[in-house]
């Protein structure tokens, strides 16, 4: 039954990944075309990884209150519900009363930040110890190609069919989601009801957020993630679409083009991840290291390149360091981590990713205006550099630990 509820859970992400994807690509294109404005754009992503923060915030209580998958099945029908007001919404006033979107936008990302947590904590109850680096890197391969195919998909979709029946079909992704979650057959858990009738609010809400402080790999890892969030701004599309058109001189497809070069490069290190399974796990610390150092070199590149294909090539390799540091953050959480705790260290880990980096969208946003849209990925660069060397000097905390292999199983 595991294996069944961990198809479950990855298909499940798959519907999700691809419906906020599709819909994100119709908003943003419709907001820039309503609007005009490069801060009223970036004030989409703002809003949406605010919200998010305050849903990563409030999770904790939650987590105290009901179970995991009780948890997750509600908050996706939440957000269905509120993407189909939206559809509805947007149908009734085209054109008319934008700032109304914000609000609701701001409900689906503020449930989504109690299902992420969610997400990435039944990971270790769905598969055995020693196979995690493989589950996370197979569901990473899959998150990516699933928006390798969103990104050009949603917006040749939103060109041709408009950003009415596009938010339709997210609306249906969502349902589908809902009900994949629903199927996963997993013992009740929560973080213990005899535990939370001592609790305060405070405690609660606090208790990630010790185990980060407490822990020195997870506090290394929320250091990095912290400089990561804000670094991770200039390729968002609001970004993006304006790169695009100042420093490339391209049409607006080369948005898309660039994208799908830089899922392409998440897609291939998932799957490096996948292959080199061992060779990861010794040499994690080491991966996470050159995957900012790295990445902050050709973040630099980027943007002084004003060649297509250049900037197509160094996308590709970005995407590459990005996933494989990535799948080696998250592994190195859940392989430090007490299980109970994995849902209040995932949301405390979100609230700093969500936080952050809505914030710096928000600063990109007015620094671009002021000027222009190069100096962001100078800044960018110059913190990913930063955060490689922070992570060299601090190496000695990061390293995974082997599980008792006698209770190992294949699941995938």
């Amino acid at each position: 039954m595991k294996n069944h509820s961990f198809h479950f859970l990855w298909i499940g992400q798959a519907f999700a990944n691809a419906a906020d994807v599709v819909y994100i690509v119709a908003l943003l294109s419709y907001m820039y075309s309503v609007s005009g404005s490069i801060a009223m754009t970036a004030a989409v992503p703002f809003a949406v990884t605010l919200s998010r923060f305050v849903g990563g915030i409030t999770a904790p209580f939650i987590i105290d209150q009901f179970s995991y998958k009780t948890i997750l099945v509600y908050s996706q029908l939440i957000k269905t519900l509120f993407l189909l007001m939206l559809a509805v919404w947007l149908t009734l006033f085209p054109g008319e009363r934008i700032l109304t979107v914000f609000p609701l936008i701001s409900v689906i990302a503020f449930f989504d930040g109690w299902a992420v947590p969610i997400r990435n904590s039944l990971v270790p109850y769905l598969v055995p110890e020693d196979r995690i680096v493989r589950a996370n890197g197979f569901m990473a391969v899959v998150d990516q190609l699933v928006q390798l195919g969103s990104w050009p998909i949603g917006s040749i979709a939103v060109s041709i069919a408009g950003g009415k029946d596009v938010l339709s079909f997210s609306v249906l992704l969502f349902a589908g989601s809902t009900i994949l979650m629903a199927l996963i057959q997993l013992q009740p858990i929560t973080s213990g009801r005899n535990e939370k009738e001592e609790k305060t609010k405070w405690s609660s809400m606090m208790e990630g957020w010790r185990a980060i402080w407490k822990t020195p790999s997870l506090l290394v890892i929320s250091v990095v993630d912290f400089f990561d969030s804000i670094a991770q701004v200039v390729w968002i599309a609001a970004v993006l679409l304006v790169y695009v058109g100042e420093v490339l001189n391209k049409g607006e497809a080369w948005w898309g083009y660039l994208n799908s070069a830089y899922f392409a490069g998440l897609i291939l290190g998932g799957l490096l991840c996948i292959r080199f399974e061992t060779i990861l796990k010794k040499t994690i610390r080491y991966a996470i290291i050159a995957g900012s150092a790295a990445g902050g070199i050709l973040t630099f590149l980027f943007g002084f390149t004003t060649t297509g294909a250049a900037a197509l090539l160094i996308s590709f390799l970005v995407g590459i360091g990005s996933e494989i540091k990535l799948i080696g953050q998250i592994t190195l959480i859940q392989n430090h981590t007490e299980k109970k705790l994995l849902p209040k260290v995932f949301a405390a880990r979100d609230a700093i990713l969500t936080g952050v980096f809505g914030i710096s969208s928000l600063l990109y946003g007015m620094i671009a205006e002021a000027y222009g849209i190069t100096i962001l990925f100078v800044l960018s660069s110059l913190i990913l550099i930063g955060t490689g060397i922070y992570s060299f000097t601090v190496r000695k905390y990061v390293r995974f630990i082997e599980p008792d292999k006698s209770v190992s199983s294949s699941v995938l």
